[in-house]
């Protein structure tokens, strides 16, 4: 039972999405987040769209958005199941499993949908380093939660390797829009922006 999250990650929530969605009505909002097994209920501040996600991997893609939208997350977070060893008197092994739930607390998500465009890439976030989807951000965030959890590890080095990263990055959930939007309007429209990133 989710009783940590409040029931969030039993809830399945789809209101008022976009009928007969293509590119001239709606737009495909995505982007990529840190950490995986993450779930975001977001909500449409001037219409009844409202939508839960499930990420199995990293990658956000909500159902299509009306224009315009002024997107709201309105609960959101992961699970990060960490597990602790004990070993007993005689040496035994035991290990104990327990499930954290890391809730999102800034409005970072939130999302300003455009009113004249099909695609909105709303970049890099995480949920245990707030404030990483800028450059700045990330080794702001990076350096506290380095210095908070005595991990070690590295982000990019310079704003243009940010750059590179994120166009990367959104070339790899535009790849996965392709699959999930093929043989529909939206195809052209992802591809011309596959295009558009790697020239």
């Amino acid at each position: 039972m989710d009783e940590v999250s409040g029931g969030l990650y039993l809830k399945e929530v789809s209101n008022g999405m976009v009928e007969n969605a293509t590119p001239e009505n709606s737009v495909l909002v995505y982007g990529y987040i840190a950490e995986p097994d993450s779930k975001l209920w977001y909500a449409d501040e001037k219409s009844d769209w409202e939508a839960t996600i499930n990420n199995s991997g990293r990658e956000i893609i909500l159902p299509p958005v009306n224009k315009g939208a002024s997107l709201v997350l309105k609960r959101g977070g992961f699970f990060k199941h960490e597990v602790s060893v004990y070993n007993g008197a005689n040496w035994r092994r035991v290990n104990e499993t327990v499930d954290t739930w890391y809730e999102i607390d800034n409005d970072e998500f939130n999302v300003k949908v455009p009113s004249n465009k099909s695609l909105c890439f709303i970049g890099f976030h995480s949920i245990l380093m707030p404030g990483a989807n800028t450059f700045e951000g990330m080794q702001t965030a990076w350096a506290k939660y380095k210095e908070e959890n005595l991990v070690i590890g590295g982000v990019y080095k310079t704003q243009e390797d940010y750059d590179k990263g994120m166009k990367k990055i959104e070339i790899n959930v535009l790849k996965k829009l392709l699959k999930q939007y093929k043989g529909t309007e939206w195809e052209s429209v992802i591809n011309e922006r596959i295009t558009e990133l790697n020239s």
